[in-house]
């Protein structure tokens, strides 16, 4: 981690949403002659400070200090405009909704969301379908 690498992110960030020393400053609760400290690479920011300075920011802890993103397999895979990141099951879940409606609120990680959301719901279903099943063959 190099001090003056991480000041020149705060300044440039800083900068471009337009933000000066003493606007940051009271946004953190901190004098501004701390913040010209961290541009001027004479000292950090504390780190407890860093996830609220990233945000006010509009930025990243990692990218405050100089750490460029990992881009995993993952993310490129499912980073192409053709990919749907839905939270909305599509029409045959909404049908077996109809046919077998939920016995509790369910939360949107109960229906499934994001890559496989389909999938994930209709195992719960499958999964509840065969419960009565054997509920009922015993």
């Amino acid at each position: 981690m190099d001090n003056m690498k991480t000041g020149d992110i705060i300044c440039k960030r800083r900068k471009k949403l337009g933000l000066t020393q003493n606007q940051l400053a009271k946004f953190l609760n901190i004098s501004f002659q701390a913040v010209s400290k961290w541009e001027n690479g004479t000292a950090y920011p504390d780190i407890e400070m860093l996830p609220k300075l990233a945000n006010i920011l509009d930025t990243t802890v990692d990218a405050l200090l100089g750490y460029g993103s990992v881009v995993t397999d993952y993310d490129n895979r499912y980073n192409k405009d053709g990919y749907y990141w839905g939270l909305t099951p599509n029409r045959i879940c909404y049908d077996i909704m109809k046919i077998l409606p939920p016995s509790r609120p369910l939360r949107v990680l109960d229906i499934g969301c994001g890559e496989g959301k389909d999938s994930v719901f209709l195992q719960n279903v499958v999964m509840m379908l065969l419960h009565l099943i054997y509920l009922y063959k015993v």
